[in-house]
């Protein structure tokens, strides 16, 4: 093989071997797991601003009882406010549940 070939050759593998370095650590930043209540704190205004939600909160799941998740109360029980609600955010399951407006008590 040629001096140039090999020359070639080298430069690609170590172009190849930067750009699989940067995809995993990109991959790996991305990630990074939070835990449940950072996932709430980060999102709680974006759900409460969803016209419909009445309160976010950290609760057991419905569905596995010995994992947490986010809740998310609901007004009611319509398929249109269900669909805005994520499955997940950042690795956290988020479930629904419908509780009515939810009002303060005057003192």
């Amino acid at each position: 093989m040629s001096e140039k070939k090999t020359l070639f050759l080298a430069a690609v593998l170590v172009t190849v071997s930067i750009v699989a370095v940067l995809l995993i650590t990109s991959f790996v930043l991305k990630n990074e797991s939070k835990t449940i209540e950072q996932v709430k704190e980060q999102h709680e205004s974006e759900l409460m601003g969803i016209d419909g939600v009445t309160g976010v909160a950290i609760g057991k799941c419905e569905s596995d009882e010995n994992n947490s998740c986010i809740k998310v109360y609901l007004v009611n029980d319509s398929a249109y406010l269900k669909n805005k609600i994520p499955a997940r955010l950042d690795g956290s399951k988020v479930e629904t549940e419908v509780t009515g407006r939810i009002t303060a008590l005057p003192k």
